[in-house]
């Protein structure tokens, strides 16, 4: 008997997990509304785990790192800027705080930078920064719209760049708050990211060109131990 009992709750789990039936009983006057408004006890707790769930994440914002150090120049790949090697004014540490060092497009306002890391790493941000206005080409202008691509399987290139899902599109005149920063839509996606590849696909004035003083990444090593050893450094 106990045999045929626990097949019968399987079963039961097991029909459970089916949609519902389109058919439906008629509803009684004594039928509870599945709608009414939260009494205050459910309430208060509603808003406590929303201030604690914003708390982690602010938390986490808060504690991520330049991820500079990490990126392996190697790895860095630079598609239509003035020269290859160009991008260092944009990533590297030093180069990227010159302000008359400056990223910008060759033949027109695309622009693809294939960042590789040394090892996986989280991120959480990115940090897009134009150049001003004292110093910048008068050919050029920020970028408006960058498509990023993480760990991706297949090279990013100018002939697929906007065939491909980005994992994230940042819109540059909606998303980036004063100081440039963007943070991640889905922190699931950008996990354990190895190459980032950011595709410029047009930019704000509709110039030429296209012209960025700086692509900062924040995040932390996936590995913990990885991160304070960093922040002793």
């Amino acid at each position: 008997y106990l045999v045929v009992h626990t097949t019968r709750r399987i079963d039961r789990a097991r029909i459970r997990s089916q949609p519902y039936p389109t058919r439906r009983r008629p509803t009684r006057p004594t039928d509870r509304p599945t709608d009414r408004p939260l009494d205050g006890h459910h309430s208060s707790l509603s808003v406590a785990m929303d201030a604690m769930l914003d708390a982690s994440t602010s938390a986490e914002m808060s504690s991520t790192i330049d991820l500079v150090d990490l990126i392996d120049p190697r790895g860095v790949e630079c598609l239509n800027a003035l020269r290859d090697t160009d991008w260092t004014k944009a990533l590297t540490r030093g180069e990227r705080d010159v302000e008359t060092l400056t990223l910008c497009t060759d033949d027109d306002e695309e622009l693809i930078v294939r960042v590789e890391f040394v090892k996986n790493v989280r991120v959480r941000r990115v940090r897009v920064c134009g150049v001003k206005d004292e110093v910048k080409r008068a050919d050029a202008s920020a970028p408006k719209e960058i498509r990023v691509f993480v760990n991706a399987a297949t090279p990013v290139s100018f002939e697929n760049a906007r065939r491909k899902k980005p994992t994230q599109t940042i819109d540059c005149e909606k998303d980036l708050d004063e100081d440039g920063f963007v943070d991640v839509d889905a922190a699931s996606a950008f996990e354990n990211v190895r190459t980032m590849t950011f595709f410029v696909s047009e930019n704000v004035d509709g110039t030429t060109r296209t012209e960025l003083a700086r692509l900062e990444i924040r995040g932390a090593p996936a590995d913990e131990a990885d991160v304070r050893e960093l922040k002793k450094s």
